[in-house]
């Protein structure tokens, strides 16, 4: 069975559903939170590229956890969500 979620430290996100990405924050645009099919509330990561991946297993209330690792303010890496 395998495991979906994420981690995130100062240097990017890793990203595991079928397979693990590692996105490291230079191609990270944006983070956006907002509604899935009405009901829940998902957070994605908007790349330079354009392209759109959602972040299992991170709430929205983990969102500034991230801008802070993203920001590379000091202080120990954090685990957001499951990876």
């Amino acid at each position: 069975m395998a495991r979906i979620g994420c981690s995130a430290d100062y240097q990017g996100i890793q990203v595991t559903q079928l397979r693990t990405r590692r996105l490291p924050w230079s191609t990270v645009e944006e983070l956006q939170v907002g509604p899935v099919n009405g009901r829940a509330t998902a957070v994605r990561a908007k790349l330079k590229d354009g392209a759109t991946v959602p972040l299992p297993g991170v709430p929205a209330a983990d969102v500034p956890l991230l801008q802070e690792l993203r920001a590379g303010q000091p202080g120990s890496p954090r685990v957001i969500g499951r990876a």
